[in-house]
């Protein structure tokens, strides 16, 4: 069963773990407490326990609410927590305004550089030349040279 108040090393003990060094029980307490395995389990044990004690929960608020001799202001917040969860708490209603708002190529394309930089990444690789800076290309002249059988190494 969940036992609560214990350590960690006094619950890998309970739990049949021993070993003569106190400080290896400590070391293999910490280590359990951090598997995701064992934290499930802790979660779904204490979940069962809570939900066993739903009922009698239910009771406490109903007697508190039919009791003439408990204060209006206990019976009233007892009536609000039954309402509350059997489907006749108050209603809310929210609006969400979306707006879209269009950006052009290049614009996207700044945002996707600025957090991918934010987040230590590399946005060419990312984006691929769409990623490069047109400012860092340098324009150039050439003219295109054809082999000739003059010269031309054997």
């Amino acid at each position: 069963g969940l036992v609560i108040g214990m350590s960690n090393t006094q619950a890998a003990r309970a739990a049949g773990y021993s070993a003569g060094d106190p400080a290896v029980v400590k070391a293999i307490a910490h280590k359990l407490a951090h598997n995701p395995k064992v934290l499930a389990a802790i979660r779904e044990a204490a979940d069962l326990a809570l939900r066993s004690k739903g009922l009698a929960a239910i009771n406490v608020l109903g007697e508190i609410l039919e009791d003439p001799c408990a204060e209006n202001k206990d019976r009233l917040r007892a009536a609000a927590e039954i309402l509350n969860r059997s489907g006749f708490g108050p209603q809310s209603e929210h609006t969400v305004k979306v707006e879209h708002v269009e950006k052009t190529d290049q614009e996207k394309v700044a945002s996707i550089v600025r957090m991918a930089r934010q987040l230590g990444l590399d946005p060419r690789k990312l984006l691929g030349q769409a990623g490069v800076d047109p400012a860092t290309i340098t324009d150039a002249e050439f003219t295109e040279i054809t082999p000739s059988s003059e010269g031309a190494p054997r």
